[in-house]
């Protein structure tokens, strides 16, 4: 099973709302026509970001860079207190 990019979905669901033929953008994008009707339903819900790979991804993103900046801050101020 082949992940697909946000791009890959949405180019998908595009020909398809233009009128493509589902069975030949099935076969061109490797997935089964209920993956791409779902594709269709969450695009039409959310649009392009409604085809990302869920909220829960954003937010481990969000909190990776969270992390990073409280570590860096973090080692800041052991060095300010280490040169007081």
């Amino acid at each position: 099973m082949k992940n697909h990019t946000i791009d890959e979905k949405y180019n998908a669901v595009m020909e398809l709302l233009l009128g493509g033929s589902a069975t030949e953008i099935c076969r061109r994008y490797s997935v089964s026509s209920s993956q791409l009707y779902r594709w269709k339903d969450k695009f039409i819900k959310g649009g392009k970001h409604g085809l990302s790979l869920g909220v829960k991804n954003e937010y481990e993103q969000e909190i990776t860079q969270m992390k990073a900046i409280i570590g860096d801050l973090t080692i800041a101020n052991e060095l300010l207190k280490k040169s007081t």
